[in-house]
């Protein structure tokens, strides 16, 4: 179990997956440990190992009723979680939309 502390906040991985119900991370959490891995000697496998969406390097995870990313693009470490949508269309339509979001980020912290 690897456990992480940031802010009085104390993140636990149980199971190796971040979004699971044994799991609670925030996506502030998974940014914190994207960026932590970033400094790692074997930061490169991971890296190239993450799937490209266009130009994001992101791992998506889901639930039923949860779906989100994590990853890196040139500007930015970023996490975003979309939870409690039963409805799978309108889930993907804003996983869609914040990827694009994501993508064109310039600056950090980002402004929304």
């Amino acid at each position: 179990m690897l456990t992480f502390f940031k802010s009085h906040t104390d993140a636990q991985i149980n199971d190796g997956s971040g979004l699971s119900r044994t799991n609670p991370l925030s996506a502030n959490q998974c940014v914190n440990i994207l960026c932590m891995l970033e400094k790692s000697p074997h930061f490169s496998t991971l890296f190239n190992s993450l799937p490209k969406i266009s130009e994001i390097s992101a791992k998506s995870g889901s639930m039923s009723l949860v779906k989100g990313y994590a990853g890196y693009t040139n500007e930015l470490v970023f996490a975003f979680f979309i939870g409690q949508c039963p409805d799978l269309r309108k889930k993907n339509l804003l996983t869609e939309a914040l990827l694009e979001k994501v993508k064109n980020l310039k600056t950090y912290p980002p402004v929304l």
